[in-house]
């Protein structure tokens, strides 16, 4: 209150006085009117529900926020919602609860700016000292901490529970369809079931604030995972340089984004594209396998998916992606007779399964969608004689491959998308744990032995396709830091596709 109360009420009560020791019956106010007192007033102190609401206004329309979160934010006050903080004793004590969990945001790679820290701390403070001017009026002030309070409550609350990014938006915006035309739609690149907020959400977090549950709720929506404890640990641990900070908290961020959880889950295979790696391990924790990668060059990217291993086929054909049809054999190789022979590449009419030669087909016909392309079985196979399927919008796959020499190199990103295994076998034989000794003794005979040894041997019968009898989860993620299996210690690996870049 303004320091000048205090004297016009020490002479209100001096006249008061005054008129009892003259022992008179009189009124002692009869002489004062409101412009004996109006100078007296301070507006900084006068506090205006109108202009409360005029500062509200102001900051939301001023803001132009695009984010779901700040929408929705901005929504519950242009409605005329009742306010969450402020009330006629100042403000609730959540306040409090509500900044000590605003202020450790920045344990955790996102700067306390983000959630508006200094200026939440800024009005609280000035509202609880009556710490008020011309320019920062009981009204302004409370207005400031009633909209940032909530929006910083919303997008830490979110962002916790969610990401403060959301891939869908942000890295399925980065390559087109069409190489060098921008008009062309982007490609698909993150495919993970990342949950995201809804109205159901924002509502519970209201009913946090309104019920004074919000230490509860917030506890709630804090990430659970071990990958986002293990890198929030190496993140707060002194000696990091500033680029591994960097990364840690976009990493971070990576591990803030929740995936429903499985059903059933008896294998888990996760291949992580910036360590080059497969990791492939039995839920009770009694085996694992490794092993390196071959993925999509940047041209092709291997898109971040998540899918179910249904089962692996033996010494399979590959059918040519229409889109290398399109990009690569038409431009390049039409009726290239000797192209077609040396890669082992058959014509095939889909609608009566005879083989055309490349002789007698043009770019038009190629393209019409009557015909596909086949590579012929064998080791010279770009699938090579096994490939593990599974249910996706891309048509990749793991599989082998008739380059072994790729797996020498430092970067191996050379495919077209597909996953390509350094030792393919091996991964059956883990896949198959339980299964007889003779049953992948058969698997491994059905790819090794040639054409002659199959005829040597009439009573073989090579297997060619061998459905899993378990849930095997296939995770394809990308995390540029990441713990060493078996351990705590947090790896750092090269961007291969830049897509920190898009999250700093």
């Amino acid at each position: 209150m303004s320091k000048r109360i205090p004297g016009i009420l020490l002479f209100f009560l001096l006249s008061l006085l005054t008129g009892c020791l003259d022992n008179k019956t009189h009124y002692p106010y009869k002489d004062i009117s409101f412009n004996n007192i109006r100078d007296i007033q301070d507006n900084a102190y006068t506090f205006s529900t109108k202009k409360l609401k005029y500062y509200i206004d102001s900051l939301r329309l001023s803001t132009k926020d695009s984010k779901y979160i700040d929408i929705e934010c901005n929504t519950y006050y242009a409605g005329g919602n009742p306010y969450l903080w402020i009330n006629r004793y100042g403000c609730s004590e959540s306040c409090d609860t509500v900044l000590s969990w605003l202020r450790g945001i920045d344990t955790t790679g996102i700067p306390s700016s983000h959630v508006f820290v200094k200026t939440i701390e800024e009005n609280l403070s000035r509202l609880r000292n009556l710490d008020f001017d011309q320019s920062h009026t009981i009204s302004r002030t409370s207005a400031f901490l009633e909209y940032y309070l909530t929006k910083g409550f919303l997008r830490y609350a979110c962002g916790q529970r969610f990401g403060f990014v959301n891939p869908h938006k942000q890295l399925n915006q980065i390559d087109h369809v069409e190489d060098n035309d921008v008009k062309s739609p982007f490609k698909l690149l993150y495919d993970l079931p990342s949950e995201i907020p809804d109205k159901s959400f924002i509502e519970t977090a209201l009913n946090s604030i309104r019920s004074r549950n919000t230490n509860t709720f917030l506890a709630s929506v804090q990430p659970t995972g071990d990958i986002y404890k293990k890198l929030v640990h190496r993140f707060n641990t002194p000696g990091n340089t500033p680029e591994q900070a960097r990364t840690l908290a976009v990493n971070i961020e990576r591990a803030r984004w929740r995936l429903p959880k499985p059903e059933k889950e008896d294998v888990r295979i996760t291949i992580n594209i910036p360590s080059q790696q497969l990791y492939a391990y039995n839920i009770k924790g009694d085996s694992s396998c490794q092993m390196k990668i071959c993925f999509g060059s940047k041209r092709h990217k291997t898109p971040l998916l998540t899918s179910k291993l249904s089962h692996l086929e033996l010494n399979p054909y590959w059918i040519i992606p229409q889109s290398i049809i399109r990009k690569e054999i038409v431009p390049f190789h039409m009726n290239d007779s000797d192209y077609f022979n040396r890669n082992r590449y058959k014509i095939i009419d889909k609608s009566t399964g005879e083989f055309i030669s490349p002789m007698d087909i043009d770019a038009s016909m190629m393209l019409s969608g009557r015909y596909r392309v086949r590579q012929d079985q064998g080791n010279d196979n770009s699938l090579g004689r096994m490939i593990f399927r599974f249910p996706n919008s891309f048509s990749i796959y793991l599989h082998d491959t008739n380059n072994k020499g790729a797996f020498r190199r430092i970067i191996r990103g050379v495919s077209h998308g597909c996953i390509r295994l350094e030792k393919p076998f091996h991964l059956a034989r883990f896949l198959f744990g339980g299964k007889s000794e003779a049953y992948i003794d058969r698997i491994r005979k059905s790819v090794e032995y040639t054409e002659e040894q199959l005829q040597e041997k009439p009573d073989f019968i090579p297997l060619k396709t061998c459905p899993f009898d378990k849930t095997i989860n296939l995770y394809i993620i990308y995390y540029t830091c990441y713990p060493q299996p078996g351990s705590n210690e947090i790896v750092f690996y090269p961007d291969i596709y830049g897509y920190d870049n898009f999250l700093k």
